[in-house]
């Protein structure tokens, strides 16, 4: 048999031919501070949304317990003076919130309040205690 020559494709560098494949070491750090950059911006970002969703939480629970408190005073023609007479849990659904239900000193009227306990006292001191009520 005779003897096989090989040739390039036209057009095709050595440097291509040999070095086409992989990364260099600049390109991959580079990768690596934008990751990074857009992790820092992020990061923060949602640990804020995501404290700011757990208000939910307190507002549901006062919403639920306020219309257990109409319900309580349709049937007694006063409003409940202790969490205990709502069919209501001390917690928020979450556990973010304990419920209570202050002294009200103007009859008949009621206040509700969610205190924010564990994460959620540290991590959101604006909404640390939220309150709703009603005065006739």
């Amino acid at each position: 048999m005779g003897e096989r020559t090989f040739r390039r494709p036209a057009g095709r560098s050595r440097r291509l031919a040999r070095g086409a494949g992989g990364f260099t070491l600049i390109e991959l750090l580079i990768v690596v501070v934008i990751v990074a950059v857009i992790a820092s911006i992020a990061i923060p970002t949602y640990h804020d949304i995501v404290v700011r969703s757990r208000r939910s939480d307190a507002t549901v629970a006062l919403s639920e317990m306020a219309n257990l408190q109409e319900k309580f005073y349709s049937s007694n023609f006063v409003y409940a003076t202790v969490a205990a007479a709502l069919p209501y849990p001390a917690t928020s659904q979450d556990g973010y919130y304990t419920l209570s239900i202050p002294v009200v000193t103007t009859v008949p009227a009621y206040t509700l309040q969610a205190a924010a306990v564990g994460s959620q006292a540290s991590d959101d001191p604006a909404c640390a205690v939220i309150k709703i009520g009603r005065a006739h």
